[in-house]
């Protein structure tokens, strides 16, 4: 028998803040047979798998000059390997999202790692610079997928109370790639060439692949519901179900959770995409991103004018960030609980003799906006100073602090805004942040596209200066959907 209870706190992509129903069975059946420790786990390996993803724009950074100076090209031609990446790594999983919620994440997650590590391996041996610059398309189409999986995974199940620690957790931990990339791509350019970059890659990946297929579960409720069902197909099946303490979960078989099949269309990312919310939501991260990637760009500028430093030596400039970012992910996934249960306290101590059907809705939308405030001020800060601070070439130090502000705001965000996209879509949680990838990687790829050029024109103080104005609209637009827009679609 199914028990349907209200929660205030599900919303729509029509309405963020609406009240729906979620279909929970009887107290025999919890939303999942997952503990709070096989949670971390989990979430911790996702995290791993989408560090390869992140990690392979970054670390190409530092090779840029070497690139350039290997096969004669020019800046804007050596560009073209990141614009590419950037809009593959966000294209490619609007399309492929909905498939991980039809055939499952387990198979999907192993496919793409696949075509990571195939195409890895292929540009370790590449020799044309247009050879080089297909794969990494290829590269960033095979992993690009797993970022938005693993907030499916997230979705599958986390519920809306400690949503915001594990989606946030994944999120921000994935980024962990894009803050260390740097240095890791100079520490392998120093030891081993631009080659080294990828000979590392391939094999980092292909262990992480070796345990997503021993351990990694089926987790898609319409497969599994909430992990006592047996799946059907071998390949939704990990082989540590053979142990007894795992198999034993398929003998409950508690087919009333499973959740209705999803159909393929790769276009369903779309349906959502067009709407004035969500495109707020998706507006203040792919911001934040697009100058984060810039100011990992620009670093290289370290290089040469005025500063002189070595390929080595510029990596150890993106160290700092990384224990920013890192921080950013974790202190951003316990306020994002701690802001929702104290909001959600709230409401129902000032609700509590009023009828559920007479109480107002509950906004979900603004207990996770209140956890953004801090980082948006500390990315404006940053970007200001970064980019005036290395126009007239100042101390270092001033640099490292402006790029650790910008890293942890951009990571903050990024696991925020996850949340709340998965908050918006719990039934479809993959297909929210393959959107935030879209907007965030395509916004990344214009902005370093044209970064020179601004520069140019601009200088850079000015250049950084504009974004910062971007970013301060785009979380006022964010503001005033969440506090005077919440009623209405």
């Amino acid at each position: 028998m199914t028990k349907t209870l209200k929660d205030p706190d599900k919303a729509t992509p029509d309405n963020p803040n609406m009240e729906t129903t979620e279909s929970v069975t009887e107290k025999s059946a919890p939303f999942t047979v997952y503990t709070s420790t096989e949670k971390y786990v989990l979430m911790s390996l996702l995290s791993v798998i989408g560090f390869w993803s992140t990690l392979s724009s970054p670390s190409w950074f530092p090779a840029l000059p070497t690139i350039k100076a290997y096969f004669h090209i020019t800046d804007s031609v050596a560009d073209l390997s990141v614009v590419g990446y950037l809009l593959f790594q966000g294209i490619i999983p609007t399309f492929s999202s909905n498939i991980s919620d039809t055939i499952g994440r387990r198979p999907m997650l192993i496919i793409c790692m696949l075509i990571y590590i195939a195409a890895t391996i292929a540009l370790s041996q590449a020799n044309a610079y247009w050879l080089l610059a297909v794969l990494r398309c290829i590269q960033a189409g095979g992993i690009g997928p797993v970022i938005a999986i693993s907030s499916g995974v997230s979705g599958d199940i986390c519920t809306v109370a400690d949503r915001g620690g594990f989606v946030g957790l994944v999120s921000g931990l994935q980024l962990t790639g894009n803050a260390f990339g740097g240095l890791i791509g100079a520490g392998m350019i120093h030891s081993y060439g631009w080659r080294g970059i990828f000979v590392m890659s391939a094999i980092g990946a292909g262990i992480t692949m070796m345990v997503v297929i021993l351990v990694l579960p089926e987790t898609i409720r319409s497969i599994v519901g909430n992990g006592t069902v047996k799946p059907k197909i071998c390949v939704n099946i990990a082989p540590i179900y053979l142990l007894k303490r795992f198999r034993s979960r398929w003998l409950v078989n508690q087919t009333e959770t499973l959740s209705p099949k999803t159909k393929l269309n790769l276009l369903a990312p779309f349906k959502i995409l067009f709407h004035f919310k969500t495109l707020c939501v998706l507006f203040s991260p792919a911001i934040k991103f697009a100058v984060w990637t810039m100011t990992l760009t620009s670093l290289t500028l370290l290089e040469g004018d005025g500063y002189n430093y070595t390929v080595l030596k510029v990596g150890y400039m993106y160290l700092p960030q990384g224990v920013t970012c890192f921080a950013g992910s974790l202190v951003s996934g316990r306020l994002l609980n701690w802001s929702y249960k104290r909001s959600k306290k709230l409401y129902d101590d000032r609700y509590q003799d009023v009828p559920m059907a007479e109480r107002p809705k509950f906004n979900v939308l603004r207990t996770r906006i209140y956890v953004s405030f801090v980082p948006t001020g500390l990315q404006f800060i940053g970007i200001m100073i970064y980019g005036w601070c290395l126009q007239y070439k100042m101390n270092i130090a001033s640099i490292i602090i402006a790029t650790c502000l910008v890293s942890y705001s951009s990571s903050s965000a990024i696991a925020i805004y996850s949340t709340v996209l998965v908050d918006m879509n719990p039934q479809n949680a993959s297909l929210g942040v393959s959107l935030m990838n879209l907007t965030r990687c395509c916004t990344a790829a214009l902005c370093v596209g044209i970064l020179s050029r601004m520069t140019g024109a601009m200088g850079l103080g000015g250049t950084y200066t504009f974004w910062a104005g971007i970013g301060i609209v785009a979380d006022t637009l964010l503001i005033y959907v969440a506090w005077y827009r919440n009623d209405t679609s």
